[in-house]
């Protein structure tokens, strides 16, 4: 079973809400929207040894905005995000070169969008993305699908009402140019919460809505290797009010491949296809604290239990990985796997005061090989390029009296090695462990 790692990040006049993108550094960029460096926000790199460079800082009274979010890097390495809207402004798209120059590339005004909740880079080389509100009504219009080049060329591709649904909350592309994506009616204004679709030639269509199904709040689609698109139902697809992982064909037909129960997770909120096919997420709440229904300090009902990271089969096995108990945060707002098995995320803080959190969740070590030659033991284990691993000896095996052996070890790929020497005639003991 894999091993959660965390990296603690607190906040500081705002609530921290970190979003988290593999590089090709084998680093990780990623954004908090508030709190840090008495800023709007920052941008910053992590490597798997949790060392923690600030790329950009965003000034409250600056010209870049505030709250960056959405963050994604291009093919040569530079990064591009969303600055939130604010009273004297309605965010932007902004641009950050891998020299640390940062400028903004296009500004909203309402009539064009307003608040650019989601972010993605198109194989054509252009951001595809959406906003949270605004359109060709302003500030009324209920959010867009949009185009915009790196020279900041700006296309709208789709505005939606009140009947196609509202709030944009997630969008993918496919690999011919399709978008799909999900809105959500959090707001109550009797607009359908929908499944959508948009071909390159802006044919829109809704492939699910909740006016004419039991889905209640999809969210966090993806485009499976099979072509299928993989969502979240925060509704549980019936009258389970729990969540459930569901699949929806390109022509609409849905399936649920699996629901959430309390125990296992409550409220699904990031979900990925991993590289051996696979489902993995995370819940906001549920797991091994869930307790049903609780109430807050407000007398109101909350969801109880601090998350789970899970894992579906594509028989429909679905397993808790590791129960969210003793990770700091809040919400889950990213979720990503790297091509050597290992898992990221970050956590939002929840309030003023905690702790967001950057986490990983990566498999154990597991000895391959340990050879004695002349004095001294070779060592071999299972690794992950970037990982700190600690050896530690002992004469008996089963023994509590564990001592280091050599220095901390990082791998630089999937497998490392450690000697230590040894009396030829000492018996010896090793264990392996994964450091934060």
């Amino acid at each position: 079973m894999p091993s959660p790692q965390t990296s603690r990040f607190s906040g500081s006049s705002l609530s921290a809400r970190p979003t988290t993108i593999r590089n090709r550094r084998r680093s990780f960029s990623g954004s908090f929207g508030g709190g840090g460096h008495a800023t709007n926000g920052l941008v910053y790199k992590l490597t798997p040894a949790a060392e923690l460079t600030i790329l950009a800082s965003f000034d409250p009274n600056g010209p870049y905005g505030c709250c960056p979010g959405a963050l994604i890097q291009a093919s040569d390495g530079s990064l591009y995000g969303a600055t939130w809207w604010r009273e004297t402004n309605y965010g932007g798209i902004f641009h950050l070169k891998t020299n640390g120059e940062l400028s903004v590339i296009f500004s909203f005004n309402a009539n064009n969008g307003r608040a650019a909740r989601v972010l993605i880079y198109g194989a054509d080389g252009n951001l595809y993305g959406a906003t949270d509100y605004g359109g060709p009504a302003g500030s009324i219009n209920w959010g867009i699908i949009f185009k915009l080049t790196p020279a900041g060329d700006f296309t709208t591709l789709f505005s939606f009402s009140r009947t196609n649904g509202i709030n944009p909350t997630s969008l993918v592309r496919a690999g011919d140019g399709t978008l799909y994506g999900t809105t959500s009616d959090w707001i109550g204004v009797n607009a359908p919460d929908t499944i959508f679709k948009l071909t390159s030639s802006g044919e829109f269509t809704i492939l699910l809505s909740s006016h004419s199904s039991l889905i209640r709040r999809p969210w966090s689609p993806i485009i499976g290797a099979d072509g299928n698109i993989y969502a979240l139902d925060g509704g549980g697809g019936d009258t389970n009010s729990f969540g459930a992982i569901i699949k929806v064909t390109p022509s609409g037909t849905l399936t649920i491949l699996a629901r959430f129960n309390g125990t296992n997770g409550w409220g699904p909120d990031r979900v990925i296809q991993g590289i051996d096919g696979n489902l993995y997420g995370t819940t906001v709440a549920g797991g091994s604290d869930f307790a049903g229904w609780i109430p807050d300090e407000d007398g109101d009902l909350k969801s109880s239990g601090s998350g789970t990271i899970f894992k579906l089969t594509p028989a429909g096995e679905l397993t808790v990985l590791v129960p969210l108990q003793e990770m700091p945060g809040d919400d889950v707002v990213s979720f990503i796997q790297t091509a050597d098995n290992v898992f990221y995320g970050a956590r939002t803080s929840g309030n003023v005061g905690e702790p967001a959190a950057v986490f990983r969740l990566a498999p154990k070590p597991e000895i391959t090989g340990l050879q004695r030659l002349e004095g001294r033991d070779v060592l071999r284990w299972t690794a992950f390029a970037g990982g700190a691993y600690q050896v530690e000896q002992s004469a008996h095996c089963a023994g509590s009296s564990w001592s280091p052996a050599p220095s901390r070890v990082t791998a630089t790929s999937n497998s490392a090695t450690a000697t230590n020497l040894v009396a030829n005639a000492m018996e010896h003991y090793y264990r392996v462990r994964l450091l934060p």
